[in-house]
């Protein structure tokens, strides 16, 4: 009679299943705490982050500064070409 196999094959199951997944348990808690840890990563990075773009956005040139910057190129660039048409006009009647 093989009533005692079939039942401790029975419990043998369920200690086997149980302990997967207790095995299971324990490997889903082990991510879980690494995932924890790369979340603080993340937020740690995510705050240097918004530092950067903040001081990258207190910095950025608008289209008025632009505008102006480039009225103040022309304005030099004008004033240099017509003292370097004056100077050559000047020397030029001088020597003839």
């Amino acid at each position: 009679m093989d009533f005692g196999v079939g039942c401790f094959a029975g419990k043998l199951s369920y200690h086997i299943d149980y302990n997967d997944k207790l095995q299971e348990a324990v490997i889903m808690e082990k991510r879980v705490s690494k995932l924890e840890a790369d979340i603080d990563d993340i937020k740690t990075d995510m705050a240097v982050m918004k530092t950067d773009i903040a001081v990258i956005k207190s910095n950025y040139a608008t289209k008025s500064d632009l505008h102006q910057a480039i009225n103040q190129q022309t304005k030099w660039i004008v004033a240099g070409i017509m003292s370097t048409a004056g100077l050559t006009l000047a020397l030029a009647r001088w020597l003839f």
